[in-house]
C-alpha cells in the first residue's frame, strides 16, 4: 500500500462535476491506496453490501478509520464507490483493521485484480448499529451522499449516455422512453422501463431484489421487494407475447434476476 496525491487528468469528469480544481485537491491531500483485491468472509454479499477487499500491509499509512467517499479504478476504468476503513462493530467482533469499498452499480468478478482507490471525502466515523437493518438504512444514505458528493447518479450508465441500446431482436430507445422487441412497440411504464433498462445494461448479471428497488424506486427496500416483482412480472407478461417461448428475465432464487444474454 502507498499513498501518494492524485493525479487529476483521468478525474476530470469528476473534478468538472463538482467544479473542483486540482489544486484543491492536492491541497487537501487526498488519500490514494492500491492493493490486490482478496477474498473475505463474504458478510457484505450476503446482507446487500458486497465490497471488495483489499490487502493492506502497512496499517499506519491508512487515513483516519471512517467511512469514505472515493473512487476506484480498475481496467483503466473509474467507478464510484463507498469505502470503509477500520473495523465492523455491527458485523463481527473481529478486531482485525480492514480496507473495503462497495463499487456502486457494480457486479463483475475482481478477485485477485490489483485496484486504485482514491479517498475524496469522509463521510462519518464508524458506529456500530443495533440491526442489519439500521446498517442497510445508513449504508443506502452513505451510497446517496456519495452520489451527491460526485454529482452522478447511480443509474448514469449506459443506459443514460446512449441513445439506444440493441440486444438481440430487442431495442431500446432511452432517450425517448421507447421499447421494441422483434420491431413491435411495447408500452411500458416508467418503473418497468427502468428497471428492463437497469437489467438490459448487463446482460448476465445478476441484480439482487434489493439493488434493482433501491436503484429504481431510489430508497432503502428494508426487504420490501413486492414493487420488484410485480414490476418483472408485468414485464414479463408484456413481453411473453412477442418472445413466445423465450423468456429473456431469468430469475436467480433467494437473490433477484438478471436480463438472460440474446
Amino acid at each position: 500500500v502507498f499513498v501518494s496525491y492524485l493525479k487529476g487528468i483521468c478525474f476530470s469528469v469528476f473534478l468538472l462535476r463538482r467544479n473542483i480544481m486540482l489544486e484543491d485537491i492536492v491541497k487537501n491531500h487526498i488519500c490514494f491506496l492500491s492493493g490486490e483485491v482478496v477474498h473475505s468472509k463474504g458478510i457484505g454479499k450476503l446482507v446487500g453490501m458486497p465490497t471488495a477487499d483489499i490487502i493492506i500491509d502497512d496499517l499506519e499509512k491508512l487515513p483516519p478509520m471512517g467511512v469514505y467517499s472515493s473512487t476506484v479504478t480498475l481496467d483503466n476504468k473509474i467507478y464510484i464507490s463507498v469505502t470503509n476503513i477500520g473495523k465492523r462493530p455491527t458485523i463481527d467482533n473481529d478486531d482485525t483493521i480492514t480496507v473495503e469499498t462497495h463499487i456502486l452499480d457494480f457486479f463483475d468478478d475482481i478477485y485477485y485484480k490489483t485496484i486504485e482507490l482514491h479517498l475524496f471525502h469522509m463521510l462519518r466515523a464508524q458506529k456500530k448499529f443495533k440491526t442489519l437493518s439500521e446498517l442497510r438504512e445508513q449504508f443506502y444514505l452513505d451510497c446517496q451522499n456519495t452520489k451527491a458528493y460526485f454529482g452522478v447518479s447511480l443509474l448514469e450508465n449506459k443506459a443514460d449516455t446512449e441513445t439506444t441500446m440493441h440486444i438481440g431482436e430487442l431495442d431500446i430507445n432511452v432517450k425517448k422512453r421507447l421499447v421494441f422487441l422483434r420491431g413491435e412497440q411495447i408500452v411500458l411504464t416508467t418503473k418497468e422501463f427502468d428497471v428492463l433498462c437497469l437489467l438490459v445494461k448487463h446482460p448476465g448479471w445478476a441484480y439482487s431484489k434489493d439493488q434493482i428497488y433501491e436503484s429504481v424506486w431510489n430508497e432503502p427496500a428494508n426487504g420490501y421487494y413486492h414493487p420488484v416483482e410485480n414490476t418483472i412480472c408485468q414485464l414479463r407478461k408484456k413481453l411473453q407475447p412477442i418472445s413466445g417461448s423465450c423468456t429473456f428475465i431469468k430469475t436467480i432464487v433467494g437473490f433477484g434476476y438478471k436480463f438472460s444474454e440474446i
